[in-house]
């Protein structure tokens, strides 16, 4: 049915945004970081120990923390 009335576009295009945003976040916030905790040793300590709970931690446990923070959808916060 979605595709006979063409509403499936604007829906993809909603995800694709969506999808695009948080790729764009997560290039813009995880690399420096990522360069930071390598180059600066002092940073890396202060770090380490988040990134070994949040690795030692089941991906899936998140999602319902995730939904609660940020929302169904890209204008979910407004």
């Amino acid at each position: 049915m979605f595709f006979v009335t063409g509403e499936i576009w604007r829906d993809l295009a909603w995800s694709g945004i969506g999808y695009v945003l948080g790729l764009a976040l997560a290039i813009v916030v995880g690399i420096p970081l990522g360069l930071a905790a390598g180059w600066y040793r002092r940073f890396s300590y202060a770090v380490e120990p988040l990134l070994a709970a949040l690795n030692a931690t089941p991906q899936v446990a998140f999602l319902p923390l995730l939904v609660i923070w940020v929302g169904t959808g890209v204008g979910a916060g407004s």
